[in-house]
């Protein structure tokens, strides 16, 4: 797959995902109504990240997958583990660490905490580096010649179906919490089109 063309996918995505989610009326207590909340700031940030890579801007675009990823993190944690004690908490300011969220996850293969715990492992360490301006965005500056960013269009690509796969989730976390069962088919359904 081309680079344009994990644009246009990934873009058609959010236009279908947004209109499935905005200006929906599900009823929901306050912590799935933080639990949404989170999810559609998710769902923002894999917006921000097509906008700037349509503009040509990698190195920012990159700069996001951290919290692109933790924000769906702690989404999940909210809508799937935390206590309602725990939500009011979370409110007050007292939110879990990032770690103290992974260690309570576990690595459940069904309820998607296997797919986290993988990421965390693989990615981590480089999430950290492109968010805080370090050697990976220094070495896809500085050639022989000239500072500019050569992020290659494979690795852009490959951010791209990971942004992507963030705002799968997000969707089925999103319809799972809303109980709505058409809505998830719907979801199923557009994925296996995009795959096509």
């Amino acid at each position: 797959m081309s680079f344009t063309t994990a644009m246009e996918r990934s873009t058609q995505f959010g236009f279908w995902l947004h209109a499935h989610c905005n200006e929906s009326e599900w009823k929901c207590d306050d912590k799935q109504r933080g639990a949404f909340a989170l999810l559609q700031h998710v769902l923002d940030l894999g917006d921000a990240i097509i906008v700037l890579l349509d503009k040509r801007l990698p190195g920012p675009a990159l700069t996001l997958a951290r919290p692109l990823f933790e924000g769906y993190v702690r989404a999940y944690c909210l809508s799937r583990i935390v206590s309602d004690a725990e939500f009011t908490k979370a409110l007050r300011g007292k939110i879990p660490s990032f770690k103290e969220i992974l260690d309570v996850l576990g690595n459940d293969v069904e309820s998607g905490a296997a797919w986290i715990q993988a990421n965390k492992a693989a990615n981590w360490s480089s999430f950290n580096d492109l968010t805080h301006g370090g050697g990976e965005h220094i070495l896809r500056h500085v050639t022989e010649t000239s500072i500019e960013p050569t992020y290659p269009d494979d690795e852009l690509e490959r951010f791209l179906a990971f942004t992507i796969e963030v705002a799968i989730r997000v969707g089925v976390e999103i319809f799972s919490l809303a109980d709505d069962g058409e809505k998830m088919d719907a979801l199923h359904a557009e994925v296996a089109r995009q795959r096509q």
